[in-house]
């Protein structure tokens, strides 16, 4: 009961119990207490969340005096309460298009099967060593295309072949520690879709 998430600037430090003192800018409560205990139910609301806000945090907002909980059994042991927590997890996230006021029309961006890590290392030990795109095996992306730019603008990297990665390097040149910016357009049932972000190159 009282589901909500809340976007901010900064990491919030809760304790392990008690309410989030914040008013969330996306609020659940109009579906009231979630009464399933075998299902997912799924709870969706739209939200654009401003390019500072780094964190988001999901939980409940309502104050403790006033949440209801389902109580419709009253659990002994420890593994009997167990089975009465709620568990949650964010199944889709929008990506907006900067070139209008709206999300791209479409289905949002599975992240579960289509995302880009935010951080690699190319020190050739096989483990996390060229920036792609991680996907489902097999899956094959129309008009892929992959760009990789560096503090000052200069492209570093570029690909159409969404198998294949940047390895850190321009011009043969392994590049500084340091943070990138990735850009990467491609499509899914013929709607465009655009990933971008910040990258970080470690050693």
């Amino acid at each position: 009961d009282g589901l909500g998430v809340f976007f901010s600037t900064h990491q919030i430090y809760m304790p392990t119990m008690g309410t989030l003192p914040f008013a969330p800018q996306v609020d659940y409560s109009s579906y009231g207490i979630i009464t399933d205990k075998i299902n997912w139910t799924t709870l969706t609301k739209t939200f654009v969340a401003d390019s500072a806000y780094t964190h988001l945090v999901v939980g409940c907002f309502k104050p403790l005096g006033s949440i209801q909980v389902d109580t419709a059994e009253n659990p002994g042991s420890a593994l009997e309460r167990e089975y009465q927590r709620a568990y949650y997890y964010i199944s889709k996230i929008g990506i907006p298009d900067d070139r209008a006021d709206t999300l791209i029309s479409g289905d949002p961006v599975d992240t579960t099967t289509h995302i880009f890590p935010n951080s690699f290392t190319p020190n050739n030990d096989g483990n996390n060593d060229v920036f792609r795109i991680v996907a489902t095996p097999g899956y094959l992306f129309e008009e892929y295309s992959l760009s990789v730019f560096n503090r000052f603008g200069e492209l570093v990297f570029y690909t159409e072949n969404s198998a294949s990665g940047w390895d850190g390097k321009f011009k043969n040149i392994p590049q500084e520690i340091g943070a990138y910016f990735y850009m990467s357009k491609f499509k899914i049932n013929g709607k465009l879709k655009i990933l971008k972000g910040d990258l970080s190159l470690l050693r």
